[in-house]
């Protein structure tokens, strides 16, 4: 290190080494409304393919009359600049001619997950007093329980089907005919045809830019209690995206590039990367609205993407999959893993796999959250370590804190990530009291995200995440308060050859309020589960302190995950009570 070091990583930031100038000090992030962002980075493409949606596509000039249209009859219904929309629906062209419509007049775009309950979807709505919501057909019941006695303009109902090339379409219809709900039409309830021939009677002036108003709400997962509805800026969305321009991935603008996503758009990551920053790249955004990880090495082999981001699951499908084994991957430019962490031996044999089939870059690895609005921090094709998730974006910024006395640590010291950058939410809607405990504002008026996670910068800058701050369980050893950190015995359960994958959670001792901790373990081989946890006992033993030793081990089919394809914690810690 040089002497001109401190030894913090928020004062020393060595991650600008490895960005330019031009990244550092004129990094230009577009001044204008993300509409108008995509539009100008694709004003002189407009023939060059923007959306592939089962094989049927649209040009980037196909794409703006739809958006066009669509301003044109969201006007006619009355929606007006700075109301708030509700999208519920998934990755489909009517999703984006939605989203960039009311982005053009000045709506707000509440983006909310169909799979919600009625209780959750009813909160969603009244909150923000929508008056307007746009549903797939699949989810008009709930929305219909969900607004039964609010006050609701207008619902816009749309088939996943209606922009599906046949006879993919035809297959769909019949395939889904049970289960569809019959949906009475009238003045209130507009199927997407309707809705789009009223627009002609629709007039609005575009909105102008302004960086600090809110133009998503995305909700948190919601797994301590209702989720939280987040708001963020333009500016920061517009920030990060031009932040990854930056990252050194090989881009080409209007010359064949692809981007897999089937990530769904009330999922920031899918709405952020998968969709408006593809757009800006200029590439062909693979619109899937199943988010599927077993599906998706069959679907990566067809599409043969240039681009892919997904999570842990997906790639681990991926390298098992008798449609991959024999694949020539030299098309794949970048494939990104994001939402939790993945074990080591997993990334290892993940970049094996895609070099081998002639793909000349390793896996890129991120960290976010959408109070971030998505990502803060990336390995890139030259820089990044085996079990790190890379280096923050070039205008973002951390600091690691002891937990207790928040105390700012040093490198490779383990403590509390804090962090700051341009997609830092505005604040949770209607929510002063949990916006300030995530948020801290300090003496020079910077605003810091409290991320929750355990976390260590080492001397180069890149950031290792090592656990959740919620996922520290306390128990006592000698008669001490101490505390359980899953994964640290995780890390030795997954070293042996007999164990495909485990998590561990913490469960309560008796009537106490301390935990102990219990491991769920999905075996490899034929093995029997008596020997292979005889295995792991001795293991852990031998590697792990005794407060940290699973007392049990339960051996299951799969690691149950939740809609975003994360690790479901909640649901392992509800399994281990009730075992």
């Amino acid at each position: 290190m040089e002497n001109t070091m401190t030894g913090y990583p928020h004062i020393d930031r060595p991650w600008l080494k490895y960005y330019s100038d031009e990244a550092k000090y004129h990094l230009n992030a577009p001044e204008s409304t993300l509409y108008r962002a995509v539009y100008n980075a694709n004003k002189d493409a407009m023939t060059y393919p923007a959306i592939n949606y089962y094989g049927a596509t649209w040009t980037y000039g196909d794409m703006f009359d739809e958006i066009e249209k669509a301003a044109r009859s969201f006007a006619a219904l009355g929606v007006q600049k700075g109301d708030t929309v509700v999208l519920c629906m998934l990755n489909m062209p009517e999703t984006v001619f939605a989203f960039y419509a009311l982005n053009k007049i000045g709506a707000i775009v509440n983006m909310v997950d169909l799979r919600s309950d009625s209780k959750t979807m009813k909160h969603y709505i009244e909150q923000v007093h929508a008056k307007t919501i746009v549903t797939l057909d699949m989810a008009y019941p709930l929305i219909r329980t969900a607004t039964e006695d609010l006050d609701i303009d207008h619902i816009v109902v749309v088939s996943l089907a209606r922009s599906m090339p046949e006879p993919i379409k035809g297959g769909y219809i019949i395939q889904s005919k049970a289960t569809m709900p019959e949906i009475a039409y009238d003045l209130t309830t507009l199927s997407w045809d309707v809705f789009m021939a009223m627009g002609k009677y629709g007039i609005y002036t575009e909105a102008p830019y302004e960086p600090n108003a809110c133009a998503v709400h995305m909700h948190t997962g919601g797994t301590t209690g209702m989720p939280k509805t987040v708001m963020l800026s333009t500016y920061g969305i517009n920030h990060v995206v031009r932040q990854y321009w930056f990252i050194g991935i090989p881009l080409d603008p209007h010359n064949g590039q692809t981007f897999y996503n089937d990530l769904p758009p009330f999922i920031l990551y899918g709405l952020l990367v998968g969709i408006q920053m593809s757009f800006i790249h200029g590439e062909t955004v693979i619109l899937l609205p199943k988010f599927d990880p077993f599906a998706f090495p069959e679907l990566f082999a067809k599409f043969r993407p240039s681009h892919a981001c997904a999570v842990t699951e997906h790639f681990r499908q991926l390298i098992k999959s008798e449609y991959t084994q024999d694949l020539d991957m030299s098309f794949l430019v970048s494939l990104a893993i994001g939402g939790d962490a993945i074990p080591q031996e997993e990334e290892e044999a993940i970049n094996k796999f895609i070099r081998d089939r002639g793909c000349r870059y390793d896996m890129l690895k991120g960290y976010g959250m959408t109070e971030l609005s998505a990502p803060f921090a990336t390995s890139t094709q030259t820089v990044g370590a085996i079990g790190s998730v890379g280096m923050p974006l070039v205008e973002n910024n951390m600091k690691i804190l002891d937990a207790d006395t928040h105390e700012p640590l040093k490198y490779n010291q383990m403590g509390e990530l804090w962090v700051t950058g341009p997609g830092v939410m505005l604040g949770y809607f209607e929510d002063p009291e949990a916006t300030e405990e995530i948020m801290e504002t300090d003496e020079n008026g910077v605003r810091w995200l409290k991320t929750g996670d355990i976390a260590h910068v080492n001397e180069d800058g890149l950031l290792f995440i090592d656990g959740r701050i919620r996922r520290i369980y306390m128990t006592m050893h000698d008669d001490q308060g101490a505390k359980i950190f899953p994964f640290v015995p995780e890390k030795t359960i997954r070293e042996s050859e007999d164990v495909d994958t485990c998590s561990v959670v913490g469960r309560k001792m008796g009537d106490s309020a301390f935990y102990e901790p219990v491991a769920f373990v999905v075996k490899a081989g034929d093995k029997s589960e008596a020997e292979i946890e005889a295995d792991l006992r001795a293991r852990c033993e031998k590697e792990v302190p005794s407060y940290m030793q699973p007392v049990e081990y339960f051996f299951i089919s799969a690691i149950p995950l939740t809609h975003a394809g994360k690790v479901d914690f909640r649901q392992l810690e509800e399994m281990a009570e009730n075992e």
